[in-house]
Parts: C-alpha cells; structure tokens; sequence
C-alpha cells in the first residue's frame, strides 16, 4: 500500500478499498438531500444460522427490509420482514416469501415458527409436525393462490 493511499478497514480488521460505513452515510445522505432514493443491496455470509454483513447496515439504511432462509421438514423456505423504518411504524411480522413464475407472493404471518431469523427455527404451533405453507390465499404481488 502507498502511504498516501486512503485506508479502511472491515469489521475483520483487514484493509480494504471500499468505503467505510461513515463513507457510506455521508454519500447516501448526500443523495436523500439532492432528492435521489438509493437501493443497496448487502450480501449475508452465512445462509442458515448467524449472519454477517461487511457494513453496518441499519446505521446506513433509512429503511431494512430481511430476506431469510429458513428449514421446515427437510425443506428450504423463505421469509421475509421489515426489520427498520426511520420514519412511521412498520409490520413487525415475520412473513413466508415465495417466488414463482408470475411474481412474489407474501404469505401469512410465521407464527407458528420461534427463530425464523436465525434461519434454523423451532416449530411452537398446535400439533406433531409444522403445518405445510399455507397457499390458499390471495397472492400479494402477482402469481395465482399457490404462488406460481
């Protein structure tokens, strides 16, 4: 590294080219001021279990929406939340996220699951074994009622 080289460094203390959470708010700021709305997307290191982000995401973020992994009976499936809104309240249910070919389907509330985010939850709901996701219902975003 050149001594005049600006330096940074990553939660594992490494260093780094890319900018800095502090780079990163004064940019985004930056741009709200100027009327520009940005959409960043963070990559997650660790798709079942802890998760990391290489930047501090809700210190950046106006708005966190969480998309996660999660096993039921030996089956991958996806949920989603909103896990910040600076401004106004928000849901705070953890919802059931299905893609198909004709757009995204949100499902019901994920109350019979404790630690969905952790992506390996534990069924607490009413019988044995979970129930299979429930696709009798409106789609959200496009797609028929069994989220195709």
């Amino acid at each position: 590294m050149r001594p005049n080289q600006p330096r940074t460094a990553t939660a594992k203390g490494t260093d780094t080219k890319a900018p800095n959470s502090w780079q990163l708010h004064e940019l985004f700021t930056y741009l709200s001021h100027r009327g520009i709305s940005t959409v960043v997307t963070v990559t997650q290191s660790g798709m079942v279990g802890r998760m990391e982000t290489p930047v501090d995401t809700p210190y950046l973020a106006d708005n966190v929406i969480l998309f996660r992994y999660f096993e039921d009976r030996g089956r991958v499936r996806r949920a989603i939340s909103v896990f910040k809104k600076r401004s106004g309240a928000h849901e705070l249910t953890i919802r059931e996220l299905r893609l198909g070919a004709s757009g995204l389907d949100i499902g019901e509330p994920l109350h019979e699951f404790q630690g969905v985010l952790t992506g390996v939850p534990t069924f607490i709901g009413q019988g044995n074994a979970a129930p299979a996701a429930n696709r009798n219902h409106p789609s959200t975003f496009g797609g028929d009622a069994h989220g195709r």
